[in-house]
C-alpha cells in the first residue's frame, strides 16, 4: 500500500467513527472509545504526511493503544468470515492500514526516546 492508499483508508475510517460518534451522548463510553479512536488516527495521518511538529511523545503513546485496538477488532471480526468472501476481504485493507499506522507511531516512539 502506498501513502496515498493509506491515507485514503484513514479518512474513511475517520469518517466511519465520527458518523458512529454521533449516535452516542457525549461522556458515555462508547462515545469515548470514537473520539480517542479518531485522536490516534488523526495522529497517524499526520505522520503519513510526514507532519511530525503537530503532536508530542504523549500523544503518541495515546494513540498507539487505540490503533492496536482497532487492529484486534477487526482480525477478530475477519475471522468470523470463510476466507475469499467479501465481509472477509473488507477487512485486509484496513487491517494493513493500522498495522502501518502501529509501526509509524511505534517508529516515532523510538525516537522520541533516543
Amino acid at each position: 500500500m502506498n501513502n496515498e492508499d493509506v491515507l485514503k483508508e484513514i479518512n474513511l475510517i475517520i469518517k466511519r467513527c465520527k458518523n458512529a460518534q454521533q449516535k452516542f451522548n457525549e461522556g458515555t463510553s462508547q462515545n469515548t472509545l470514537l473520539k480517542n479512536r479518531i485522536n490516534a488516527l488523526c495522529v497517524s495521518k499526520s505522520l503519513i504526511e510526514k507532519n511530525k511538529d503537530k503532536y508530542l511523545k504523549k500523544d503518541y503513546e495515546e494513540a498507539l493503544l487505540p490503533i492496536m485496538s482497532i487492529i484486534n477488532k477487526c482480525q477478530k471480526a475477519q475471522g468470523k468470515y470463510a476466507k475469499d468472501t467479501g465481509q472477509y476481504n473488507r477487512y485486509i485493507k484496513m487491517i494493513k492500514t493500522m498495522n502501518i499506522s502501529k509501526e509509524l507511531i511505534e517508529e516515532e516512539l523510538s525516537k522520541s526516546r533516543e
